[in-house]
């Protein structure tokens, strides 16, 4: 008696869990078993039994989980403030265009690669001109992200290397040195598809140093940034 309560108690509990599931042919039996189930219907109790851990896994393995941001390519543009008080006095804010690419990491931290232009021309002084080229290798921090079809925000902050070109010219000299530093960044993005739409504020300390004719010196060329990306992901 207690070996056939058995067998009905583990055959009505296969039937319950199997209205839940999308039919589909069984091995070498009639379409009673249904998708994930791992086992058929026999004379024998523990072939029953085999049932159970598949169904488990059928009925509670389906929960909601995090989703991977996205991978992609980014288009930027912004304006960049020098901390030196000379160069903000000289060159005020200074326009800035670049690209970037994002690669995921795991479900929380990215890896960026970024390159950006800057131009700009002094104030008061017509032959005098700069050009930065910055070249940053990030790492981003973001929260979990969960699965949706709407659209979602993914705010974020980092840290990384900078690694700067930096050129100016006044009309009968040029005046080039490169720069190695720091810094930290906060933004936020909206994702919906394989698009997005990105703010972001950055603060660096680059140390560059010159060679001129008349010597040699250094003085940190970094400052704080504000730009928008574009992002366009696969």
């Amino acid at each position: 008696m207690n070996r056939l309560s058995k067998c009905v108690f583990t055959a009505f509990a296969c039937l319950l869990l199997g209205f839940s599931a999308t039919p589909c042919p069984a091995q070498d039996a009639s379409p009673l078993l249904h998708a994930g189930l791992l086992g058929y219907t026999g004379d024998i109790e523990d072939e029953a039994m085999l049932l159970s851990p598949a169904a488990i896994g059928q009925v509670f393995g389906g929960g909601t989980s995090g989703s991977q941001p996205r991978s992609g390519l980014d288009l930027r543009l912004g304006w960049s403030h020098f901390k030196n008080d000379i160069m903000e006095h000289t060159y005020g804010s200074v326009p800035f265009i670049g690209f970037g690419y994002t690669n995921n990491i795991s479900e929380t931290l990215s890896s960026r690669a970024s390159l950006d232009l800057a131009f700009g021309d002094g104030d008061g002084f017509d032959d005098l001109s700069l050009f930065m080229m910055p070249v940053k290798a990030s790492l981003l921090l973001h929260p979990v992200i969960q699965d949706t079809n709407q659209g979602y925000f993914k705010p974020y902050i980092g840290a990384g290397l900078d690694l700067s070109y930096i050129l100016e010219t006044n009309g009968w000299d040029d005046i080039d040195g490169w720069g190695f530093g720091l810094h930290l960044l906060l933004g936020v993005e909206v994702v919906i598809g394989h698009f997005a739409l990105g703010l972001e504020l950055g603060y660096s300390a680059v140390e560059s140093r010159f060679d001129t004719e008349f010597g040699s010196g250094s003085f940190d060329t970094g400052g704080l940034s504000i730009l928008f990306n574009m992002g366009f992901g696969f």
